[in-house]
């Protein structure tokens, strides 16, 4: 019985020695697609270009930008005195947000008043236009509260100590901030961890999707239909090799993460790869049910990317936590690896934690690779008898 796996293996391993094309996707490939996405999916807002429309011109006002000025969120270009302007800059592209400031806020502000500022921004990018609103308010609250500890906490009436004058929303002096895991709130922390998670999901697959098709398309699949191996040592001799050298390929991607990233790690690395071989396995399953099914490499490229890719991306929580009052989405993402893998990732990432503590993600995953395999080597004895 091993005698015959082990000969499927060593003709696999011969084969991907010799193919610099595969040899290039399951080593460089993943390389290439966590350094690519990981810098251009990047969701912190640095340097966003602002202009600001001062109408008061005062202490108050200068002040204030220059809180601004010296935020590394926002890079103010200059200081125009007319909202027009600003949004002909806002049209161009030229600026990506505006903060206007009116005649009177000065003199509000001295008189203990409710001011007011308006925010202009270019949202044509709505995830950075909404984080820069964000930490406009919060710059502004800043100052508010800098100004009323500098009178020692006393006010007209006690309305300025009770309301920001942006967006009239609730403010308190004091809040004190704990924010657990991703101290610094940077997206890199959450997003390459997931990334990490999508790499060994899309490349596994597409690699093992090629395995069946193409000895298909070139004729030398009748080397296993004629053979004595059983179905299911065809399909673990196939996965093995490729399985155990985008393993390795783990090392890479974990340095790339850690080196040039800087993601924050608090985890077990031999703990994260062990999970990682595990869950690349389950992806080339995967594939492999794809190879079995399919008749040329294009099509079981595009099921690949349909089935496997697109799914992973939308119901992995790669960009945040599916939505639980949305049962369909909910009930996809729990047939989706990738789901439970994202969660592993993190935890082993940003928490530090065990497997133990996701006893659910792993038995989930065990579970979904049983049936995956179980169906790629039902497909392909039924294939066999044909």
């Amino acid at each position: 019985m091993f005698k015959r796996l082990w000969a499927v293996i060593l003709k696999e391993t011969r084969e991907f020695v010799r193919d610099p094309l595969y040899v290039s996707l399951v080593v460089i490939g993943p390389i290439l697609m966590l350094v690519m996405f990981g810098y251009g999916m990047d969701m912190d807002v640095e340097e966003l270009h602002m202009v600001a429309v001062d109408h008061d011109n005062s202490e108050y006002s200068r002040e204030l930008l220059e809180k601004f000025q010296h935020d590394n969120t926002f890079l103010l270009q200059e200081t125009i005195y007319s909202t027009a302007q600003a949004e002909e800059m806002l049209k161009a592209a030229e600026a990506r947000f505006a903060l206007v400031i009116p005649p009177d806020f000065g003199s509000k502000i001295s008189r203990g008043e409710q001011a007011e500022l308006e925010a202009l921004a270019e949202a044509t990018y709505t995830t950075q236009a909404q984080t820069a609103l964000g930490y406009a308010e919060a710059i502004a609250q800043q100052y508010l509260d800098q100004i009323w500890r500098r009178r020692g906490g006393e006010g007209s009436g006690g309305e300025s100590s009770g309301e920001s004058w942006l967006r009239g929303l609730p403010f308190s002096i004091g809040l004190q901030h704990n924010v657990w895991f991703n101290p610094d709130l940077e997206s890199k922390n959450y997003l390459i961890p997931g990334l990490y998670a999508i790499v060994l999901t899309y490349f596994p697959a597409v690699i093992a999707s090629f395995m069946f098709v193409r000895e298909r398309e070139t004729g030398t699949d009748l080397n296993y239909l004629a053979s004595t191996a059983q179905p299911w040592e065809i399909v673990f001799g196939k996965a093995i090799p490729y399985g155990l050298v985008v393993s390795l390929v783990q090392f890479v991607l974990a340095a790339i993460a850690l080196g040039i990233f800087q993601v924050r790690f608090q985890g077990s690395l031999l703990l994260l790869f062990l999970a990682g071989t595990f869950y690349i396995f389950c992806t080339i399953g995967l594939g492999l049910f794809i190879s079995v099914l399919c008749r040329t490499q294009i099509s079981a490229l595009i099921i690949t990317v349909v089935a496997v890719l697109l799914p992973s991306f939308m119901y992995s929580g790669l960009y945040g936590p599916v939505a639980p009052d949305e049962p369909l989405a909910l009930a996809i993402s729990h047939l989706v690896p990738a789901y439970y893998f994202v969660t592993i990732c993190r935890g082993i990432f940003l928490k530090g934690l065990g497997l133990t503590y996701y006893a659910f993600e792993v038995a989930a995953l065990f579970v979904l690779t049983l049936f995956i395999y179980g169906v790629a080597i039902s497909a392909f004895s039924k294939r066999r008898k044909k």
